[in-house]
């Protein structure tokens, strides 16, 4: 597998070698921001679906964390933008 398909597959790779490291510290604080954020809206939903607390944490940080990766490719509405 070469660099250019390992690209297609996981486009992260395209814009890490380009990641300027003076921004890290303030995406660290944005991602600890979001999870404060999803905490207690996953309990919160949890709570309104008459599920068990760890479902709506599981929900908020798994599926929520796994959609916004930027591993997964880049949606149609960020490409629309540019």
């Amino acid at each position: 597998m070469n660099a250019q398909s390992l690209t297609h597959w996981i486009p992260a790779f395209s814009w890490l070698r380009a990641y300027n490291r003076r921004w890290l510290r303030n995406d660290v604080f944005a991602g600890i921001t979001l999870a404060a954020y999803l905490l207690p809206a996953g309990l919160g939903d949890a709570s309104l679906a008459n599920l068990p607390p760890e479902a709506g944490l599981y929900g908020s940080f798994v599926v929520r964390g796994t959609r916004s990766s930027p591993l997964h490719r880049q949606s149609r509405c960020s490409l629309e933008l540019r």
